[in-house]
């Protein structure tokens, strides 16, 4: 590869460097390679820093490997010379949930991210409606939207108001559905095409 050629050359890679390869193994599916990459960067005296991390976090989640990924976090929170987790790493985490359906370390990580200081965001939102539409807890749904956008002060947008009535149909109420679509009117959000014929055609 690049980097075994850059290193025969001599070349000392940078804590980029490392950041670039773990990225690699984790777009590749290798995240087995992870720890022979921070070995060699221990063996160099060089630390990880939060990229790296959260690209770590990347990887396992994109695999499912959840506890893996849970893990990774921990680490990054016990490492004082490292900033705090930031929102990236935070969604990612919460979007490995919903791929897998893990709607409790979903919840906790929404309280997690809060109790850093870290406001939650639409992308948020969507995700958290997402993972509570799967478990079929709509009324916790909108809930959590209502409790956020209030504590936060900004409105929904249009991909957690498409969330909400995916959630709504998946649990089989499409009145409830077809109230946030006339919401989303009044509010005047851009909701996708394939969000409106999945309602239409649950109407008719």
């Amino acid at each position: 590869s690049v980097f075994e050629e850059m290193l025969s050359c001599g070349i000392e890679p940078s804590v980029a460097t490392y950041n670039a390869m773990v990225d690699a193994c984790a777009r590749n599916g290798q995240t087995e390679k992870v720890p022979l990459l921070l070995a060699g960067m221990k063996e160099r005296k060089l630390a990880p820093n939060l990229i790296t991390f959260s690209t770590m976090i990347k990887g396992f989640c994109q695999r499912g490997d959840m506890p893996a990924a849970f893990n990774v976090l921990e680490d990054l929170k016990k490492d004082p010379s490292i900033s705090k987790p930031d929102e990236v790493v935070f969604n990612t985490l919460l979007d490995g949930c919903a791929q897998t359906g893990l709607a409790a370390e979903g919840e906790w990580l929404l309280r997690e991210m809060q109790a850093q200081g870290i406001q939650p965001s639409n992308y948020t939102l969507t995700v958290m409606v997402k993972l509570m539409g799967q478990s079929r807890r709509v009324d916790r749904a909108f809930e959590l939207v209502d409790t956020i956008t209030h504590k936060y002060r900004f409105r929904m947008n249009s991909h957690v108001c498409g969330a909400l009535i995916q959630a709504c149909l998946s649990a089989r109420d499409p009145l409830r559905a077809a109230n946030v679509y006339e919401r989303s009117i009044r509010d005047r959000l851009q909701l996708e095409p394939r969000t409106c014929q999945h309602l239409i055609r649950c109407l008719l």
